[in-house]
């Protein structure tokens, strides 16, 4: 499964900063003592940060083309008649299963979801459809008999190879009024765009009522470097041999699927590009680092991060440049203490790449009084568009080390792909 990382998806970012400005408050002239370093004395403000929130995903519609709707069969019943032709079969997909005896077995990620629309993450999609099929009286357009199957899709991409697979799951879970109950199932995929199919078929054999089939299709994403984009679709048929079919079924898969060779450190691999990451940075293990987060989205104009997404910059010149012109001029307390900027210098929302310097930046200082961390204003007027935050070293290259291990890598996040990110207890 692909349900791997505590993340929050871009879909409900205005909701993240509704629940992070309801939960942070900010108590002025708070009751501890100053600590002995530069800015003794200042008002200090403590913190009370929000819990992590579970992580969602987003969706998009299976777009599904119908050559043998029931519609157009009831319409062309006489047809099928003068040509011999005693029974006909058509298929429709819903949204739920209906009534019957038996019960499907749903599979999760998608068992608590809506059916017939593909929900997906950076690195996977899944969906849940519902397909029935109804055998009509040719001459006289009655309904003899109806069957219905689940099928389940669970696609999963991997951020460091371009290959990528989808199991199917296939239940013959009910029917009622059928004469011939074993039908001939094919189920295949296809790809557009850049990339090959190396495994098309899910199943191409019989099916019969209670059982469940298992298939996989397999496909590579095709790339020389740059990112390319391809899609997956689906053609599901059904066969009686008693029934003359009026078509299969045709269904788009979950939105562009991307795949690159850009990141330096790891090899081509592929995601779902719609989907935006968001990251919750521990202040239990990042300490002050994550801290410089929060301040910086909370109470200076921009929100860049928790309002509006950061983008990142992949130049290694460029990311230089951008910390040296925020963090030439800082003044160290001593010890650990390091320059921390906010926005990081991995990404175009950087200070030094708006233009930027130093002076032009809030300057904050974070300490711990009564077994709580409070920050305190060296430099500030609200109205900055970047933050200095005086962090200890460690924390400091920890938090950046890990918004590449956790963030940049696994979701490949591209020169000028968007992600969130927040801090959390």
């Amino acid at each position: 499964m692909f349900f791997r990382r505590t993340v929050r998806t871009a879909a409900v970012a205005g909701a993240i900063a509704m629940v992070a400005l309801g939960v942070v408050t900010v108590t002025p002239g708070a009751a501890f003592t100053a600590p002995a370093q530069p800015g003794n004395g200042a008002t200090l403000h403590q913190l009370t940060l929000p819990a992590p929130k579970k992580p969602a995903m987003k969706s998009s519609k299976a777009n599904v083309t119908n050559k043998g709707d029931c519609a157009t069969a009831q319409a062309n019943l006489k047809s099928f008649a003068a040509k011999g032709q005693k029974t006909v079969s058509c298929t429709t997909v819903g949204s739920m299963p209906p009534k019957g005896g038996m019960t499907p077995a749903v599979v999760p990620p998608c068992a608590s979801l809506e059916t017939g629309i593909w929900w997906y993450q950076r690195d996977g999609a899944c969906m849940i459809s519902y397909i029935t099929e109804t055998i009509f009286e040719a001459n006289d357009g009655e309904i003899l008999g109806q069957a219905f199957f689940q099928v389940n899709q669970d696609l999963s991409l991997q951020y460091n190879r371009t290959t990528y697979f989808e199991n199917e799951t296939i239940t013959f879970y009910d029917y009622w009024g059928l004469g011939d109950t074993t039908h001939e199932l094919t189920m295949v995929g296809y790809c557009d765009g850049s990339c090959t199919l190396l495994d098309g078929s899910a199943w191409d054999n019989l099916i019969s009522p209670g059982q469940t089939v298992y298939g996989q299709t397999v496909y590579e994403g095709v790339t020389f470097g740059p990112r390319t984009y391809s899609a997956t679709g689906y053609v599901f048929q059904l066969l009686v041999p008693s029934a003359a079919s009026t078509g299969p079924l045709y269904w788009y898969g979950p939105p562009t699927i991307r795949c690159d060779g850009e990141l330096n450190n790891v090899g081509a691999g592929c995601v779902f590009p719609e989907w935006t990451p968001i990251w919750g940075a521990s202040v239990a293990a990042y300490g002050a680092a994550a801290l410089n987060i929060d301040i910086a989205e909370l109470y200076l104009p921009d929100g860049w991060g928790l309002v509006t997404p950061l983008t990142r910059q992949t130049d290694q010149g460029r990311m230089d440049a951008n910390r040296n012109a925020v963090c030439s001029g800082f003044i160290s307390f001593g010890g650990t203490d390091s320059c921390d900027e906010y926005a990081f210098a991995s990404t175009h929302q950087s200070g030094g790449e708006l233009g930027l310097r130093f002076a032009n930046c809030a300057e904050v200082g974070y300490t711990q009084a009564g077994g709580q961390w409070v920050w305190y204003e060296v430099r500030w007027t609200g109205n900055e568009h970047c933050l200095i935050g005086h962090v200890d070293l460690a924390s400091n290259v920890s938090l950046g080390r890990s918004l590449s291990n956790e963030v940049y890598t696994p979701y490949r996040v591209l020169d000028g792909d968007p992600f969130y990110v927040y801090a959390t207890a």
